[in-house]
């Protein structure tokens, strides 16, 4: 009765053991595979700054664009005042004499071709103007969208981080508990021995 019971002892504690060696390499696998999630999702965010820091470039490039071309549509809008005054003045000139000097005709017709031409590019700056504006809005807009994806891919790496750190409390528990049956086997295996 004594011999029978012996080896059987010896050969239960065995399995406790093999299901703590089967947990302990899953538990590996998990943390291989979670540390390949959080090098991807980190990886997805530097590209996602990247991109972001690239929008920010382009949106302070047509802020700079945009604000010349207010300046030059301010430059231009004063030129047609100064001509547009020139212009009447001529015309004043022109009814004061009532003769219709060739010369002064002349000038007339110059400084109303000039006005014309400042009228045109004035309106060719404001043009260009509402296009920058349009730009400047855009690159905002995707600004704003680069930033949300980086909030979320961060927001997504945190959550992966504080999984693998309940993933390796866990692994240290279960350790603990593997150390402590091997203990114990240890002691039954000397008992078994006397």
């Amino acid at each position: 009765m004594t011999d029978t019971s012996k080896p059987r002892d010896r050969k239960f504690p065995l399995i406790p053991v093999v299901i703590m060696a089967a947990l302990g390499v899953i538990i590996v696998i998990l943390l291989f595979v979670l540390g390949a999630k959080i090098n991807a999702r980190n990886a997805s965010l530097k590209e996602s700054q990247a991109q972001l820091t690239e929008a920010k470039a382009e949106t302070a490039q047509i802020k700079s664009d945009a604000d010349a071309a207010k300046a030059a549509t301010a430059q231009v809008q004063k030129q047609l005042d100064e001509a547009k005054a020139a212009s009447a003045q001529l015309q004043t000139q022109l009814n004061e004499t009532k003769a219709g000097s060739a010369n002064v005709q002349a000038q007339w017709e110059a400084a109303k071709a000039g006005a014309a031409e400042l009228q045109k590019q004035l309106d060719d700056a404001k043009a260009d103007s509402a296009k920058l504006r349009t730009q400047l809005d855009t690159a905002e807009k995707d600004a704003a969208q680069f930033q949300r994806r980086v909030d979320e891919t961060q927001t997504a790496a945190a959550k992966i981080q504080t999984r693998l750190d309940e993933a390796k409390a866990h692994i240290s528990e279960l350790q603990a508990d593997l150390q402590a049956d091997e203990s114990q086997i240890a002691q039954l295996k000397s008992r078994g021995k006397k």
